[in-house]
């Protein structure tokens, strides 16, 4: 019966010492990064992404910081430095059970000169190797220069009152743009459409109730 009752304490001795040890060890349950999306503006520059690590007493809370392309942008202790036009992942990864929290970083914006091609409503080419210049003036506003390349349009445009608005669609980063003009012959001229980052420059050009399509790359894609 002695023996009984020792082992029974023995055993719940020893149950609740590793009851104990467990409690007192946490482990890492979830991994956030904020923000969710940040942009640089200029190559070379940098943005600062936070982790944060649940729960907060966890025991280990050791992280790696990884770019998923490094050639666009390369990330240390969860500061990232731009390197060229583009938009990639930024993972934190916890060593405590491999929970990753998951960010991305855009470079780059629509800043310099584009080369691209003017369509009607139909898809047909009505001029190639067209030169936009693009500059933007402030966070939210900039300008953009159409030269006269199609034949419905009575004038080099010049639009001064572009707003600019960072977006996603369909999970990918894109400046959004939209603007609208009065032209000398009293004619309206509107201009709606995005720049996915490194990528395209895709815009609809209305002039009155036309339609037009211009589709750019920069030339190089560096900012000029």
């Amino acid at each position: 019966m002695k023996t009984k009752r020792f082992l029974i304490s023995f055993w719940a001795v020893l149950l609740m010492t590793s009851l104990f040890h467990i409690g007192c060890k946490r482990f890492v349950e979830e991994v956030t990064v904020e923000p969710s999306i940040d942009y640089i503006r200029t190559l070379g520059d940098t943005a600062t992404f936070k982790h944060t690590i649940y729960p907060d007493n966890a025991k280990n809370k050791k992280v790696t910081w990884k770019s998923g392309d490094p050639s666009v942008a390369t990330v240390e202790k969860g500061v990232v430095r731009g390197f060229r036009e583009g938009f990639t992942s930024i993972s934190c990864t916890a060593e405590d059970g491999n929970f990753q929290g998951v960010a991305t970083i855009c470079v780059g914006d629509l800043n310099g000169n584009f080369y691209g091609t003017f369509t009607d409503r139909n898809g047909a080419i009505l001029a190639e190797n067209v030169k936009v210049e693009t500059k933007r003036t402030s966070g939210k506003r900039g300008d953009i220069s159409i030269p006269k390349s199609i034949e419905a349009m009575p004038q080099k445009i010049e639009f001064k009152t572009i707003n600019y608005t960072d977006t996603e669609a369909s999970n990918i980063p894109v400046i959004t743009i939209i603007g609208k003009e009065t032209l000398d012959n009293g004619m309206t001229a509107e201009i709606e459409g995005g720049y996915i980052y490194g990528q395209e420059f895709t815009f609809t050009l209305k002039i009155g109730a036309i339609p037009y399509t211009y589709t750019g790359k920069k030339n190089p894609f560096l900012t000029e």
